[in-house]
């Protein structure tokens, strides 16, 4: 049986010892946040201690002079053919994002960790290059987000 953190012992620390084993960079952003800095795309993990979950978020820029119709097409598009990631769309910031939830009630293993680190970020680039290739999101994310970092 693979070594399981309780549920009372995953913290941002805890999160950020297992990517350090591993090699992934990551930032402990607050008492219950982190990013991740993958080699697909970065992310961050938010520790929602209450609902017994971790959230994965990430996005990337859609374009502002897109057609709307096309967009949320695109959309239900990427909700049908991807699994895990549920993407959305916000048309004030401009913003495609991804996001995924994973129960830790019962504990976390590494290596499931590990796992949806990579494929988390992966799923989220098929749909980003895709829809770069239609046209609906920019190419080349702009510096200036919050973090100051480039995806």
């Amino acid at each position: 049986m693979k070594p399981q953190i309780k549920h009372i012992n995953i913290n941002a620390d805890t999160i950020a010892e297992i990517f350090n084993k591993s090699n992934v960079e990551n930032e402990i952003c607050g008492k219950s946040s982190l990013y991740v800095a993958n080699t697909d795309f970065n992310y961050w993990i938010q520790i929602d201690s209450e609902r017994s979950l971790l959230g994965f978020h990430t996005y990337w820029e859609s374009d502002p002079n897109a057609d709307e119709t096309a967009v949320l097409s695109f959309l239900n598009e990427c909700n049908s053919q991807f699994v895990m990631v549920q993407f959305s769309h916000n048309p004030e910031t401009s913003r495609f994002k991804g996001n995924y939830a994973l129960p830790i009630g019962d504990g976390l293993i590494p290596d499931q960790l590990l796992t949806i680190d990579g494929r988390f970020a992966s799923i989220f680039g098929d749909a980003v290059h895709t829809g770069v290739e239609r046209g609906l999101l920019v190419a080349i994310l702009s510096t200036d987000d919050t973090f100051g970092t480039q995806h």
